[in-house]
């Protein structure tokens, strides 16, 4: 029992970090907790092995493409580093509760 509390608490955290809070949508956690609300109710102890070692495997799925996307920015793959360097100054102006102005390109294609 605990292990299962500990996988679900492991997954929520992953998909309240890294999706229900980029869009709000709570729909992915509401799957989840409907998912081992399910898996409880299966009587075979193999088969409820499996599920936990799927939660678990998805939670570090999650946290793994995030970290992958994280050191993909902070090698300036893929992005220009004047995109770079504003996402960075938003980023942290949002952590003091600032939010930076819009810039003239940014306002011309909006």
């Amino acid at each position: 029992m605990s292990e299962a509390r500990q996988a679900l608490r492991q997954v929520l955290r992953a998909v309240d970090q890294y999706l229900t809070s980029v869009n709000g949508n709570k729909q992915w956690r509401n799957h989840i907790i409907e998912e081992f609300r399910r898996a409880a109710a299966i009587s075979n102890p193999e088969l409820q092995r499996q599920k936990l070692r799927e939660a678990k495997d998805y939670a570090h799925l999650v946290t793994s493409v995030q970290e992958h996307r994280a050191l993909l920015l902070s090698y300036n793959i893929g992005v220009d580093r004047e995109q770079g360097r504003r996402k960075l100054m938003s980023d942290t102006a949002a952590r003091v509760g600032l939010r930076m102005p819009k810039y003239a390109e940014e306002a011309d294609t909006a």
